[in-house]
């Protein structure tokens, strides 16, 4: 991802994509703190492209790294945020869960007495979720690496080819001026 940063400095959503992924990275490895650090430069770049379903993602993404840090009210007010973004423009049931918003939901109505079991349950959810975009867009960068992996390849190819050519062509050159002389 850090590659991939550097690569699209210009293409803010590249960017932006490749930021969310390295905060995807962190979160993995439970370093939330780092990784909100990340998903808050995607978000910025998310808000300026006016990605409105990239934004709700990286809302997502801090409000689950909140929620893990014990943060739930700050985590509350995050996720709503996403969620309503995600529900007023249909992005409900592309990367948000209905029963994830339903539990939310629930821990704003009841408070915090009921926390434990209810973060739990949320947590398990949402890691569900995550999961599976994160397997979607580690197989997307794959995909993308092993394509440009394969393009240069043939451009090798393509170029020793032309070489073995001039090679045999000088050769024939050389063996017919031999011969003449």
């Amino acid at each position: 991802y850090r590659r991939l940063v550097k690569i699209n400095d210009f293409d803010t959503r590249s960017r932006a994509y490749a930021l969310s992924g390295m905060g995807d990275v962190l979160f993995e490895k439970a370093r939330y703190r780092d990784a909100i650090d990340y998903y808050n430069q995607s978000l910025e770049l998310d808000r300026e492209n006016g990605s409105l379903k990239e934004v709700a993602i990286s809302l997502k993404a801090i409000g689950d790294c909140l929620l893990r840090l014990g943060e739930f009210n700050e985590s509350i007010e995050t996720l709503n945020e996403g969620y309503e973004i995600a529900y007023q423009n249909d992005f409900v049931s592309e990367k948000f869960s209905i029963k994830e918003l339903q539990v939310l939901n629930q821990l704003k109505r009841e408070g915090l007495t009921k926390i434990e079991k209810d973060v739990k349950t949320l947590m398990a959810i949402s890691d569900t979720i995550y999961k599976k975009d994160r397997t979607e867009a580690v197989e997307k960068i794959e995909t993308a690496l092993r394509t440009k992996d394969k393009e240069t390849k043939i451009i090798l190819l393509e170029k020793n080819e032309e070489l073995q050519k001039a090679t045999i062509q000088r050769q024939q050159i050389i063996l017919i001026s031999a011969t003449v002389l």
